[in-house]
């Protein structure tokens, strides 16, 4: 079991860094395709969006309630699960950086 939630929240911060900002993504590497400054910042604004207090770190408790809403948002027919048209949902992957 634990190994299956581990998978889970795996294959959802995937989908949610995704998610996160394509058009972070695309400016950084336009801008430095050869360094790492793009996925810094791409890092730094998935923690942002993770850290509900704003300390800099994010918790187990904020990882968590972030990969739910993630999973919620996903998560269209309301079942429980995610089968792969909703993991792929082309609206979750086009979506506003600052959407929550």
């Amino acid at each position: 079991m634990k190994k299956q939630i581990q998978s889970i929240a795996g294959i959802a911060v995937f989908v949610a860094a995704a998610g996160i900002s394509t058009s972070v993504v695309a400016a950084d590497a336009a801008k430095s395709a050869a360094g790492s400054d793009g996925a810094n910042r791409y890092t730094q604004a998935l923690i942002t969006k993770m850290d509900v207090n704003r300390d800099g770190k994010v918790t187990k408790a904020e990882f968590m309630k972030f990969v739910e809403a993630q999973f919620d948002f996903l998560d269209k027919d309301k079942s429980g699960q995610l089968d792969t048209s909703e993991i792929m949902n082309k609206e979750y992957f086009s979506r506003p950086a600052n959407m929550d």
